[in-house]
């Protein structure tokens, strides 16, 4: 059949569907070589740029993404309110561990061939990637990323260290609440312990008698299907955040 008129024909899954059915070809093999071939013929010229823009090495990369997917998405498809995360990275001693949910296999084997061209082509790093599809729910699929030879070290270039002790940061905390009137900052029990003049404007005098949870006074609207604890929001790190402010009593 012609599908050439078909804007939303599923050419991927189709081609799943028929070498799943041939015995003498792995089609999780194959969608891995093709997964590498993939990136190997995108990463060219300003798409190669605009992916390395991402990260200075994999893990960034992989933290990025899920943000990058997250504006793009809602770009096309903006009447889709039921998206769920999408990538979700995180790190252990010797691994990076990527969550992806799909409701398209053929895409999640794919993404093993993906990730491996990645870590090779963008971040001179020969990657073995294993996969695990959740028993309880068929669209989670998890990935662990170990690097052949090395660890996933961070970013050659050099920056200033950082410093903790807010008696050295070159602007006042009164100074910095004016210059940046929409901002808080929380701690990890999701309590308000800064904010900026325009909040505390909008609800700064309900402190003491509502209380000080974040909860109370935003509403999180994206990312999607975010658990609001602190390091859920760490893992989305970079990720846009979409809040809105309740309708507070009075």
């Amino acid at each position: 059949d012609d599908v050439t008129s078909c804007n939303h024909y599923a050419y991927l899954e189709d081609l799943y569907d028929i070498i799943s059915n041939e015995s003498d070809i792995n089609e999780q093999e194959f969608l891995d070589r093709l997964g590498q071939e993939l990136i190997k013929t995108s990463c060219a010229g300003s798409y190669e740029r605009a992916f390395r823009s991402l990260g200075d090495n994999l893990k960034e990369f992989l933290t990025t993404l899920d943000g990058v997917h997250e504006v793009l998405q809602h770009q096309q498809r903006a009447e889709d309110e039921d998206r769920e995360a999408v990538f979700i990275c995180t790190s252990a001693d010797d691994y990076l561990q990527l969550d992806f949910t799909t409701e398209r296999p053929a895409v999640a084997y794919l993404l093993v061939g993906s990730l491996k061209a990645i870590a090779r082509i963008l971040y001179a790093t020969e990657a073995k990637v294993s996969m695990t599809q959740s028993a309880h729910d068929a669209r989670y699929f998890r990935y662990k990323i170990r690097a052949n030879k090395r660890k996933f070290t961070p970013s050659t270039v050099k920056s200033s260290k950082s410093s903790a002790p807010v008696a050295n940061l070159q602007m006042g905390v009164p100074t910095f609440c004016k210059a940046f009137p929409w901002h808080f900052v929380i701690d990890r029990r999701l309590e308000l312990v800064q904010l900026g003049s325009g909040f505390m404007r909008v609800f700064g005098c309900m402190l003491t008698t509502c209380g000080t949870a974040a909860a109370t006074y935003f509403e999180f609207h994206r990312p999607r299907s975010l658990t609001l604890s602190f390091n859920e929001i760490l893992k989305r790190v970079n990720t846009p955040f979409v809040l809105a402010i309740k309708k507070l009593p009075g």
